[in-house]
C-alpha cells in the first residue's frame, strides 16, 4: 500500500474506533478495542517521522492524527471516570457524568490542567517516537509560566489558551494569546 492509501485507511480506521469505543461505554461491546487502537498507532508511527511533501497529504494526516488525539484524551478520562466511579450508566446503555448540579460550574485547580496539558504532552512526543527523559512535571510546568508570561506580556493578552499539536512529526506546544 502506498502512503496516501494508508493515510486514507488511517482516517477510516480513527472514525471506526471511535465508534467502537462508544459503544463500548455504552455496554454493548464487551471489550475494549485495543487491537485496533494499536493499528492506528503503528500508521501514525510509521509516518510520524517521514517528511511528507504532497501538502494535502501533510494535511490530511495532521488532521486524522489530531482527531486521533484528542478522541484518545477522552477515552482515557471516560475510562478513568468509570474505574472512579464517576460515571454511571442508564439502562439504555447512554452514558452520563455524575455530578452535584449547581449555579455555577466547579472550577479545575490550575495544578489540574497543566497536569493534563503535561500528559498530552508526553503521549504526543511519545506518539511521535520522541524521548520523553529529562521532561518532568516541574521543569515542564516552569518553562510553561515563563512563555506564558512572555506571550501575555508581548501581547497584551489577559490570558492564553495552551494546545499541544504535531508539527513536522515533532510534538509543539501553542499558546495562543486571549483578551
Amino acid at each position: 500500500m502506498g502512503m496516501t492509501e494508508d493515510i486514507e485507511t488511517l482516517a477510516i480506521k480513527v472514525t471506526r474506533l471511535k465508534t467502537e469505543y462508544e459503544q463500548y461505554f455504552a455496554n454493548l461491546k464487551k471489550r475494549e478495542p485495543l487491537r485496533l487502537r494499536e493499528d492506528v498507532e503503528k500508521i501514525i508511527m510509521r509516518y510520524s517521522n517521514v517528511p511528507l511533501t504532497n501538502t494535502a497529504l501533510k494535511f490530511k494526516f495532521s488532521s486524522v492524527v489530531s482527531k486521533y488525539i484528542a478522541y484518545k484524551q477522552h477515552w482515557i478520562r471516560v475510562l478513568r471516570e468509570i474505574a472512579e466511579g464517576t460515571y454511571h450508566r442508564k439502562p439504555e446503555g447512554v452514558l452520563v457524568r455524575v455530578r452535584e448540579i449547581s449555579e455555577t460550574p466547579p472550577e479545575k485547580p490550575a495544578a489540574d490542567i497543566l497536569e493534563g496539558i503535561y500528559r498530552n504532552y508526553i503521549d504526543t512526543k511519545l506518539l511521535c517516537g520522541e524521548s520523553t527523559k529529562g521532561i518532568s512535571f516541574e521543569k515542564f510546568k516552569k518553562a510553561l509560566e515563563k512563555e506564558k508570561q512572555r506571550v501575555m506580556e508581548a501581547r497584551g493578552a489577559k490570558d492564553v489558551e495552551i494546545k499541544v499539536s504535531i508539527k513536522d512529526g515533532k510534538a509543539a506546544i501553542s499558546l495562543i494569546p486571549r483578551t
